[in-house]
């Protein structure tokens, strides 16, 4: 015994025994990078992607690290699910509920990914898209990033005019000019700092603007698809520098010898937009519903040294990005505002078993959009409608099973009123959902059924115009009155209107009268200049949009908007001579719509059409965009002609 306790002592007392502790783990990097408006089928790692795309880099990245099948984000537009994922709460609980709200400003009381790392010895870069507050004092620059390029308020910007004044790009808060490929551009920014920085802890937040609009690539690389449609070309090669992108950051991560210690998410902010060619299969709907296609994105992690390859099938969301962070970097999560997402590494290792949780949505009662899914079952309201759909055999969200399980509708409603008493009601206007009270002292816009009331209807704006039959003439000569209104610069020139979008404008510019009518020929000329685009809509009386129908240079796109989802019925190729006069005529008998723009037309039945309209929108992007010569006779025979025909199904 007394042999045995002098020996202890004696190892104890001995050099080995004042040697230093084992080192701790390197702070590992960590990168989030975000795509923007990316369809849920356009990255080679869904199995069901379509043959055309091509992003070999991502599907590297999905090989190496773990692909969340069931990733989501906090809402259905871009600049929301950003406060969400740059504050690891809900957006809501910010009163940020719209694109409008969001867009607006994230309040700079709150913490971000920066504040929390910086302290901790965190090199800390931003490049890209921020869309959290459009003027220089809502800068990333002032709230903790070390280095900033990038684009401020606008949810868009010009791929390739750099250089601008009107439309910045800033360095830090300098407005700089720049020239070549933005995405490009942000990529290069990215490997820059990855090299200057990696002899200690970084953080980079590389938010591209691809796949947003413009839809713009250099022409060498659209060349490279031949999908038969021009726009999907674009939208495909605008995905493909992407991804080449981000090959070279995950390259240079490797060259500098810090991949295995590199803590990578990447995701798009919302789904993909329909109208724009994205494929969300085999997701219901888009960008801009809260149908899985419109919330639910392509979502990877990976950490080589910490996470084996593979795949999860549970649920989780943007939010869980920051406390995955802050825990991956040894940081506390803040006590004084809980974080609502959730630390997936245990979940990730394989350490703890998938639990079930619940997930929230609501872009509050204006738009009307909210949904709420607990385990494999999820409800989704859109104003007065609600569907419920399990997702464990109905990921299509095909089969509404409200009406057979009206218990299940109620339970679920009773979490999305239990999450929304935590929240915020909504800085602009409206309730927290659609249908509930509004907030006390709470000034809300009229309904837009109801702010339509007592406006004559179109023939009766103009007594002058009309014709024999209750036919409307309207030469667009000079800016017509009330009940007509404008957003934007719309100017009278030549015997016609033009506009060109303001470069500091999000929304595009306005023309909206109203027209009361079901069926009949409605009918103008259009001059697209520049880069103008130009979109034409048609409501119903209760607000409710009903057709829309997109013109560019090289298409014609008529899309069905019944609500619940947005639906690219017919695309027509086109070749319109630049500064060229065109007539554009929409027919509509019966169920049938027959539009016709120069030689090029289409044909499409659907019941949708032979609905009551109340409300048309002339909208322009870009521009200069003309319009002269307006026509509409209610209930007249179509007789447009016969030209080229586009089928009714939508491209793949």
């Amino acid at each position: 015994m007394k042999h045995t306790f002098t020996l202890i002592t004696a190892l104890l007392l001995s050099p080995l025994a004042s040697l230093p502790a084992a080192a701790a783990p390197a702070k590992p990097n960590i990168v989030v990078i975000l795509a923007d408006d990316l369809g849920y089928a356009d990255v080679l790692f869904n199995p069901l992607h379509p043959k055309e795309v091509t992003t070999p880099h991502l599907d590297a990245l999905a090989k190496e690290g773990v692909v969340c099948r069931q990733g989501y984000v906090t809402g259905h537009v871009c600049s929301p699910t950003r406060a969400g994922l740059m504050t690891g709460r809900y957006q809501q609980r910010l009163g940020l509920y719209t694109g409008g709200e969001a867009g607006s400003g994230l309040p700079m009381s709150e913490k971000i990914f920066p504040q929390y790392l910086k302290p901790a010895g965190y090199a800390t870069a931003q490049f890209g898209k921020w869309h959290l507050g459009p003027t220089p004092e809502w800068s990333p620059a002032l709230r903790g990033f070390d280095e900033v390029f990038g684009f401020l308020g606008r949810g868009a910007h010009d791929y390739f005019k750099l250089d601008d004044p009107r439309d910045p790009i800033y360095r830090g808060t300098n407005v700089v000019r720049e020239t070549g490929y933005l995405t490009d551009r942000l990529g290069e920014e990215a490997v820059s700092f990855i090299q200057r920085h990696k002899a200690q802890p970084f953080f980079v937040y590389l938010a591209f603007n691809a796949v947003h609009a413009p839809l713009q690539a250099p022409a060498e690389e659209i060349a490279k698809f031949k999908t038969g449609t021009p726009e999907r070309n674009t939208l495909l090669a605008m995905g493909k520098r992407m991804d080449d992108a981000i090959g070279r950051v995950v390259a240079t991560l490797k060259q500098e010898g810090v991949w295995e210690n590199t803590l990578l998410f990447f995701c798009s902010d919302n789904g993909g937009p329909l109208a724009q060619t994205a494929d969300n299969t085999p997701l219901r709907g888009g960008k801009h519903q809260d149908y899985e296609g419109g919330i639910r994105v392509p979502f990877l992690v990976c950490w080589p040294a910490q996470l084996k390859p593979g795949e999860t099938q549970m649920p989780v969301i943007s939010l869980d990005m920051l406390p995955t962070a802050l825990a991956a970097a040894g940081i506390e999560a803040p006590a004084d505002k809980p974080l609502d997402g959730k630390n997936l590494l245990p979940l990730l290792r394989g350490e703890v078993a998938p639990q079930q949780r619940h997930l929230f949505w609501s872009a509050g009662s204006e738009e009307g959009w909210w949904a709420v899914r607990s385990g494999d079952w999820k409800l989704v309201g859109e104003k007065g409608r609600v569907g419920l759909f399990d997702l464990s055999k109905d990921v299509s969200e095909k089969t509404d099973l409200a009406g057979q399980l009206p218990e299940k509708v109620a339970e679920l409603t009773r979490l999305h009123d239990g999450w929304l008493a935590e929240m915020a009601n909504p800085l602009k206007a409206g309730a927290k959902r659609f249908g509930l009270p509004l907030p006390a002292g709470s000034q809300p816009k009229k309904p837009k059924s109801e702010r339509k009331k007592n406006q004559p209807p179109l023939s009766a704006a103009a007594p002058a115009s009309s014709a024999p039959g209750g036919a409307v003439r309207e030469s667009f000569a000079r800016m017509p009155g009330k009940p007509w209104h404008a957003r934007g610069g719309w100017a009278a020139k030549d015997g016609a209107l033009w506009v060109t979008q303001k470069a500091d404008e999000t929304q595009p510019a306005l023309l909206r009268g109203p027209a009361e009518f079901r069926g009949g020929v409605l009918s103008y000329e259009l001059n697209l200049q520049g880069d103008g685009r130009h979109t034409l809509r048609l409501k119903a009386p209760n607000g409710d949009f009903l057709i829309r129908l997109d013109v560019a240079p090289d298409s014609l796109i008529l899309i069905k908007m019944t609500g619940d989802r947005n639906e690219t019925i017919s695309r027509t190729p086109l070749k319109l001579a630049a500064g060229s006069w065109q007539q554009l005529s929409l027919a509509i008998a019966a169920e049938t719509l027959t539009a016709k723009l120069g030689e090029a037309m289409c044909s499409i039945t659907d019941e949708v059409f032979a609905r009551e309209k109340a409300e048309l929108n002339f909208l322009v992007t870009g521009g200069p965009v003309g319009f002269r010569n307006f026509s509409l006779t209610p209930d007249a025979a179509p007789a447009i002609g016969q030209s080229k025909t586009a089928t009714n199904t939508r491209p793949k």
